[in-house]
């Protein structure tokens, strides 16, 4: 079962949502999926989301500023990768191949940012297609990630590192 625990997996959740509704369309095996987000943010509304407030409102826009920072960086991407296939008479399909992913599918979500890469998969992307590694990789850690680190250092009394994450926490 899908579980939303805050604004900013809940705005996550609505933009895959939209993906997997497309995606869902040429692919059955993704309607399992699909309805189960769909009831998943369904819950999450009627928990959260029945007598808003202040906070609830400010906390939403801020995970909605960070889902379109991610989508804008997902969506430029996938057009690196597209334009770069192109350009050497490959397709989303062949790269599947030489990655190792045997379904159309997988790829697919990769591309579309559904799943994320492995770590391999950039390495090799970059190198075959000649793209920089940073084109292919988020500029920074998740908000949960850098949170958490944050929380570590300080526990640790390192402020003076924590305070390198304090901008983006």
């Amino acid at each position: 079962m899908v579980q939303i625990n805050s604004e900013l997996e809940y705005e996550r959740a609505l933009l895959k949502l939209r993906k997997l509704r497309v995606l869902s369309q040429s692919d059955i095996s993704l309607k399992g999926p699909l309805k189960d987000l769909q009831e998943a943010i369904i819950r999450y509304e009627k928990e959260h989301w029945q007598d808003p407030t202040e906070s609830t409102f400010i906390e939403n826009e801020h995970a909605q500023a960070i889902v379109e920072d991610e989508h804008n960086f997902l969506r430029k991407r996938k057009e690196i990768i597209r334009v770069a296939l192109k350009e050497k008479g490959l397709n989303q399909q062949d790269l599947g191949k030489v990655l190792g992913h045997k379904s159309k599918t997988h790829m697919s979500e990769l591309v579309n940012g559904i799943r994320p890469f492995r770590l391999e998969d950039i390495l090799l992307i970059s190198q075959l297609l000649e793209i920089r590694p940073a084109d292919l990789l988020p500029k920074q850690a998740t908000l949960e990630r850098r949170k958490k680190a944050y929380q570590v250092l300080e526990k640790m009394n390192r402020i003076d590192l924590a305070v390198k994450l304090s901008s983006t926490v």
